[in-house]
């Protein structure tokens, strides 16, 4: 599953209009970005993803007759990788930090940064 994420301020969504390069990605970063980890956070959120992820895997194989006529889940609004089925047990969850720059015709991935592995 993807997972697509990301919020700003108005004077830092301002600056991004200006950004052309990567390298302009790194120095509005330096200048403007900051580290929000906190561990507690980080806990609610693993505790959030076992939890959710333990629901996923029992409930797999029980679709009922409404399911295919649901929106698509939330959690999947990316098409890169394999989209989940519903046929595998869910054993774990890696969460990626990924940085992309819109170039006007195309995004370009620039760097890719594992954050997390949960173990369901």
């Amino acid at each position: 599953m993807n997972l697509v994420w990301g919020a700003t301020g108005r004077k830092t969504a301002r600056a991004l209009r200006d950004v052309r390069t990567e390298n302009d990605v790194f120095a509005l970063e330096e200048e403007r970005g900051r580290n929000s980890y906190n561990e507690k956070k980080v806990k609610r959120f693993e505790n959030f993803i076992r939890s959710y992820v333990k629901n996923v895997n029992s409930t797999r194989s029980k679709q009922t007759w409404w399911e295919p006529v649901q929106a698509p889940s939330l959690l999947q609004s990316s098409e890169r990788g394999r989209a989940y089925n519903g046929e595998e047990e869910i054993v774990e969850v890696v969460a990626y930090q990924v940085t992309t720059l819109f170039d006007e015709e195309n995004y370009i991935e620039f760097r890719k940064r594992e954050l997390q592995r949960i173990k369901i």
